[in-house]
């Protein structure tokens, strides 16, 4: 027959090993965090500097010229000027058609600019900027009359265009994307 002793030593040594093992899992949790860099510690991360915020705000900014500088163009009519604010490798993704690359979009926009006047605004909602890409959100109001006269086509609709910061230092829309709250009228 078993003692009492060895009985209640097979017992308390799982329990106190489990106990053990929870102790070291604990602390290593929770001892780790005291131990991680600075920086991945909420309380140790840096506010952001004066010269970081400032930066922002000057991106934004510039990013609001930007699509001023869109609208203009497409109001004036100047189609190279409206198509020099795109990155070489620029994508078009509009509605009801397949992704377009920049040089295949060229030769459909010129046709349509040609044969029409328009008229465009924006309006931005939202412009996040990280390091050198950037996406603006906002919606639109497009006119395009027919140079040979007919009825005027409008839309409406948003947009959400991915920008990439160029080498000297000026935005251009990296990918183009587009679509209509409504069938054209």
């Amino acid at each position: 027959m078993e003692s009492l002793d060895a009985a209640n030593s097979r017992t308390i040594v799982p329990v106190f090993t489990k106990w053990l093992a929870l102790c070291l899992i604990l602390a290593a949790l929770f001892g780790s965090a005291s131990c991680a860099p600075a920086a991945d510690r909420p309380q140790d991360r840096a506010i952001p500097e004066a010269a970081d915020v400032q930066s922002r705000e000057a991106d934004i900014e510039a990013i609001r010229a930007f699509f001023r500088s869109v609208e203009d163009s497409i109001n004036m009519g100047d189609f190279e000027a409206w198509f020099a604010h795109f990155t070489d490798d620029a994508l078009f993704m509009q509605p009801d058609a397949a992704t377009v690359e920049r040089e295949s979009q060229r030769a459909v926009a010129q046709d349509f600019w040609s044969a029409h006047d328009m008229q465009e605004t924006f309006v931005l909602d939202e412009i996040e900027v990280a390091g050198d890409w950037a996406y603006a959100r906002a919606t639109y109001d497009f006119a395009a009359t027919p140079k040979a006269g007919g009825e005027t086509m409008a839309e409406q609709g948003k947009i959400l265009w991915i920008l990439a910061r160029q080498p000297d230092g000026t935005w251009l829309s990296s990918r183009a994307i587009w679509n209509t709250n409504g069938p054209v009228e």
